[in-house]
């Protein structure tokens, strides 16, 4: 009853306002909006909430690697998922897609598609999934989770099934780096259609004309989808020739469908303060650190010391750097802290700018453990030929990667 009192309040004075929970609350869902699904990242989950609340609620908040990180691609893999299920895309840190073009279009794409196909999500309801007579392969990653990161199982092509007066929409995801095949049986039992012919309108990616083509009641499709690329089926009883919103929604899809397959992945997503500053000497093997830091991106300075909790793709700028003139072989030293369940990060050291267009000076492939966030052990990696003065950045490829003290060159062995 407080609660009760409260919203109501709240939406007297602010009728937009919407009302969100931890995890799904489903004891209260007459009175919220939304339920803030972080946690379905468990091996073999199913989405049966979303087939009973999809369009009651809304879903929001799947997490992605904010304790432990996953690998690459559960990142499209998760938001397949939370494009199939009616959820809102995303609950990552903007540090998943600053430099990575791949995960920026994807999550563009998915969120330009469910904006789409928001009439079904909202106002439909979710069918079981379609039967295939040639499944499309499984995607084994882990994801990233509250705990460990731990290996999830899931078709490569994501689908659902929705089902209002005017027909039904099937959408299709491919949520792998290739091209993937298959084989669904479109029924019209299984729809709930109860005709003697379906018409079945194909919406795909880059064409902005849908595609009509008639079916029987039970047929075996071809489904052919480009990586990271989704389709979008629209079925209705074939006698159902004056059907004004069905076959407008077609066009309306068709040129959702148009339009995203021109989504290009754009620049990356970059700020922070790299201004020149007077230059740090490094030829002479001088430990550069905290006191040289110019800013951080997606980072943290956790003791005057070291700089931690890295979120992925995280930057420390260090300013100008003097390399000298030398071109002998030479190499860099890097002074940091890896905590056993974080191991496996990579780091690189790059001059001018932290996106890689060449100018990668120095690469870490793989950060072993050190044996927790406190046991500094100073690790190398061959540098570059690089001299003269540069602005010089540290980027790290994973959420935690490690906590970072300070670096300098060394001579090659």
């Amino acid at each position: 009853p407080m609660f009760e009192e409260i919203w109501q309040a709240m939406r007297m004075k602010h009728p937009r306002m919407a009302f969100d929970s931890e995890e799904n609350g489903e004891a209260y869902a007459d009175i919220l909006d939304g339920f803030m699904v972080w946690r379905w990242t468990e091996p073999g989950h199913v989405p049966l909430f979303p087939s009973l609340y999809a369009g009651r609620m809304q879903f929001t908040g799947r997490l992605f690697n904010e304790n432990t990180p996953g690998d690459e691609a559960s990142f499209f893999a998760k938001c397949a998922e939370q494009l199939v299920n009616a959820e809102q895309i995303g609950w990552f840190r903007a540090a998943e897609i600053r430099f990575n073009g791949a995960k920026r279009l994807y999550m563009k794409k998915m969120a330009h598609l469910r904006r789409a196909l928001l009439p079904w999500f909202n106002e439909a309801d979710m069918l079981h999934p379609l039967s295939f007579a040639a499944g499309p392969g499984e995607l084994t990653c882990r994801w990233g989770a509250v705990g460990t990161a731990q290996p999830v199982t899931r078709p490569r092509i994501r689908h659902s099934v929705w089902k209002r007066p005017e027909g039904v929409m099937i959408v299709f995801v491919n949520s792998a780096n290739e091209p993937v095949a298959a084989q669904p049986v479109l029924s019209a039992a299984a729809l709930g259609l109860a005709c003697d012919g379906l018409a079945l309108t194909v919406c795909r990616e880059g064409g902005a004309v849908p595609v009509t083509v008639p079916a029987p009641t039970q047929s075996i499709q071809r489904l052919d989808l480009p990586p990271y690329a989704s389709e979008v089926w629209l079925v209705k009883a074939a006698a159902n020739v004056s059907n004004a919103w069905f076959d407008g929604h077609a066009q309306t899809t068709a040129t959702a469908m148009g339009r995203i397959g021109e989504f290009t992945a754009g620049p990356p997503i970059f700020v922070m303060d790299t201004r020149d500053t007077a230059p740090r000497e490094a030829a002479s093997g001088r430990w550069i650190g905290m006191p040289d830091i110019v800013s951080y991106l997606g980072t943290i300075p956790s003791q005057s010391d070291y700089v931690g909790w890295m979120m992925t793709d995280g930057v420390i700028y260090f300013g100008t750097v003097d390399f000298g003139t030398s071109t002998a072989d030479r190499r860099i030293e890097a002074d940091l802290a890896v905590e056993p369940h974080f191991a496996g990060s990579d780091m690189g050291f790059f001059i001018d700018s932290p996106i890689d267009n060449g100018n990668r000076i120095a690469y870490f492939p793989k950060l072993e453990s050190t044996g927790g966030g406190d046991r500094f052990v100073a690790v190398s990696a061959p540098l570059t030929a690089v001299t003269g003065r540069h602005k010089a950045f540290a980027r790290f490829g994973t959420a935690n990667a490690c906590n970072f003290r300070r670096w300098r060159i060394v001579s090659a062995p």
